[in-house]
C-alpha cells in the first residue's frame, strides 16, 4: 500500500459527484475528476487510496494540466481497471523521463493486484 496518499476534498458544493481537488497542503492542482463508474470500481475493490497515491505521484512527476479517472474494461478478457488520464506539458524527452520516474515509483510502492487495477495514460499538450 502506498505510504503517502493524497487527501481529496470536494472542490465546491456545486461540483458533480466524483469531482475532487487535492488538499493544497499535500499536493498542487489540478483537480482530478473521477467518473461514477470509476468511483464504484474503486470502492468495490478498496482501491481509493491507491488512486489518491497515483494522482499525487502523477502531479509530482509530470507538469499536469488536467486529470480524469475513468472506468475501463476489455470485453474479450473481462479485465477491468481505472485509467488515470492526464494532459501534460513538456517536451517528449521530459515527458518520457517523467513517465519512467512515475513507473519506477508506482511499481516499487504498489502491490501487483492494485498496480494492475489503476493504469496511467498521458497526452502531451
Amino acid at each position: 500500500m502506498p505510504s503517502t496518499p493524497v487527501n481529496f476534498i470536494p472542490v465546491t458544493d456545486n461540483e458533480p459527484p466524483g469531482h475532487f481537488a487535492t488538499d493544497p497542503g499535500v499536493a498542487s492542482d489540478p483537480a482530478c475528476t473521477v467518473t461514477s463508474d470509476a468511483e464504484r470500481f474503486l470502492a468495490e475493490r478498496g482501491l481509493r487510496s491507491e488512486l489518491k497515491f497515483a494522482v499525487d505521484l502523477a502531479q509530482k512527476c509530470f507538469r499536469v494540466e488536467a486529470m480524469t479517472a475513468e472506468f475501463s474494461e476489455d470485453h474479450d478478457s473481462d479485465d477491468t481497471w481505472v485509467v488515470l488520464r492526464i494532459n501534460v506539458r513538456g517536451s517528449v524527452e521530459e515527458v518520457l523521463a517523467a513517465k519512467n520516474r512515475y513507473t519506477s515509483i508506482w511499481v516499487a510502492s504498489t502491490p501487483a493486484p492494485s498496480r494492475f487495477s489503476i493504469r496511467l495514460t498521458f497526452h502531451i499538450l
